[in-house]
């Protein structure tokens, strides 16, 4: 609830950037609608723009089509203690949980200046998208499975604003997500190749389609091998800032 948002810490604020969430919260009180914040988790080794567009996939069909007012979204790189040995065992390059950390919020902030307004004020692109480091603390003993991460969303939030889980077609199968979550909503993208996934409202599981294919097509896994051969024409396509980034701190075998 928002008496329960205002209420959080400046550090807790920090991690989930609660205050901009709380004043649009009392904007959508007045109105009487239905709010919600979005989440996504993941490697993002390294984040790119599919996992940004993801996210703005949701927002739009949630807003349009099911009537739901999207507070925020929140971007959540994977912690260290699984994404290493998950690349240990798949021999490939690996990017500590900061550096992945700084390259998504690279890609928000490309997202805040790609989308301009009358006045030259930013328009749609942002202010809603957010960076959580939360889950990627080294504070945490052993790392959090995205169920968790969910969980400690839902708790900062208050129980009046539904956290919806976003993630890929590819997620979903595999974990059983079309079932839906408990306390919360998920939010499947298609995948190319992918079954569809049906929407199911009282059961506050949404469904769409990725119309950008090329957005679509973009992995992780594609990246680092081209990074790999020095050829930075992939990551490019995502964020000359991401190339420049990778560049300085010689990430994925770039710029050794």
């Amino acid at each position: 609830s928002c008496s329960r948002l205002e209420q959080m810490n400046t550090k807790e604020e920090d991690v989930w950037s609660l205050g901009q969430i709380t004043e649009a919260a009392q904007q959508q009180q007045k109105s009487g609608g239905r709010c919600c914040v979005l989440l996504t988790t993941g490697a993002m080794n390294p984040p790119h723009r599919g996992h940004v567009h993801m996210m703005q996939v949701a927002k739009e069909a949630l807003e349009r089509k099911h009537g739901l007012a999207v507070l925020g979204g929140f971007i959540s790189p994977s912690h260290d203690l699984y994404v290493g040995p998950k690349c240990q065992r798949l021999r490939t390059a690996f990017a500590a949980a900061h550096h992945r950390c700084d390259l998504a919020e690279l890609l928000i902030r490309d997202l805040d200046e790609a989308v301009p307004k009358e006045g030259g004020m930013q328009g749609e692109g942002n202010g809603w998208l957010h960076l959580s480091r939360w889950e990627s603390d080294p504070k945490h003993a052993d790392w959090p499975d995205f169920p968790e991460v969910i969980a400690e969303l839902s708790a900062n939030v208050g129980p009046d604003i539904l956290v919806i889980y976003v993630c890929g077609s590819d997620l979903a199968m595999k974990c059983g997500l079309a079932r839906g979550i408990s306390g919360a909503g998920v939010f499947v993208v298609q995948r190319q190749n992918d079954p569809a996934i049906a929407s199911d409202p009282s059961r506050c599981v949404f469904g769409e389609t990725q119309q950008d294919q090329a957005l679509a097509s973009i992995s992780s896994t594609q990246i680092r091998a081209a990074l790999s051969q020095k050829d930075l024409g992939p990551l490019a396509l995502q964020s000359q800032a991401c190339v420049d980034y990778v560049l300085r701190h010689r990430l994925y075998g770039a710029g050794t």
